[in-house]
């Protein structure tokens, strides 16, 4: 009976914080809305090394959808997610509510029109987080950071901060891990009976690019060894075409 009280109520605490974030200013309930979603999930969040800011893109490998609420639980930042995302109920109107830029990851076309977004919200002094992998993975490796993805257009220097986010235990991973065509519903019931998870989330630190093709590779390399570091030797990068 309590497995199934904290089941119905972490869902009920998604739907609740998704209407919140229509109605509600976004500052009333931007951290906190994040972290009682954490907390009904069970998600046991780990912070290492401390997030830049002032204008900076942040480049993460993604795992799931519980990302997005542990970055949103640590950093005040945009987020730029696939273009379906836009079209979800609740999520997408929240998502846009809080400046979500959405691209259509086929479309060269319009990740350039991102691109010019992007730099538009870090020439303002915004920050801006991208998982340039285009799609979850297992979480016991890092998929090829593609270039085209990371958000950036043409040259000239601008500050990345690479952000490796480590499941550390198999259970965790197996948990999180929201792969292929998998629906929101029954993963975020898998979840809320799991028992619980740990997610670390490590912001590496900055450095300048002058390029999207240096942005890409150095922050693949450095995110990948933190997972090494943290799991082993089953993190090898698994490479995908570019």
């Amino acid at each position: 009976m309590l497995q199934v009280f904290r089941t119905g109520f972490a869902l009920g605490i998604v739907l609740l914080f998704g209407l919140a974030r229509l109605i509600l200013p976004l500052r009333m309930i931007e951290r906190v809305g994040w972290a009682v979603m954490l907390w009904a999930f069970r998600v046991r969040l780990k912070v290492y090394g401390r997030p830049a800011s002032g204008g900076v893109l942040m480049l993460a490998n993604h795992v799931s959808w519980i990302d997005i609420a542990a970055l949103g639980r640590i950093v005040p930042a945009c987020f730029v997610a696939k273009a379906e995302v836009g079209g979800w109920p609740v999520i997408g109107a929240a998502a846009r509510r809080i400046g979500c830029l959405f691209v259509d990851r086929g479309s060269r076309k319009g990740a350039q029109g991102v691109a010019a977004d992007v730099a538009a919200l870090i020439g303002h002094g915004k920050d801006v987080i991208v998982f340039p992998e285009g799609t979850t993975g297992p979480g016991d490796g890092v998929l090829r950071f593609q270039s085209a993805l990371t958000g950036l257009a043409g040259a000239g220097q601008i500050a990345v901060q690479p952000v490796a986010l480590v499941y550390p235990r198999q259970h965790d991973r197996d948990v999180a891990a929201w792969l292929g065509d998998a629906t929101l519903l029954p993963h975020a019931l898998k979840l809320a009976r799991s028992g619980g998870i740990t997610l670390e989330a490590w912001f590496e630190p900055p450095f300048l690019a002058a390029d999207r093709k240096q942005a890409a590779r150095q922050s693949e390399a450095i995110v990948t060894a933190r997972l090494l570091a943290r799991i082993g030797d089953q993190a090898e990068t698994l490479k995908r075409a570019a």
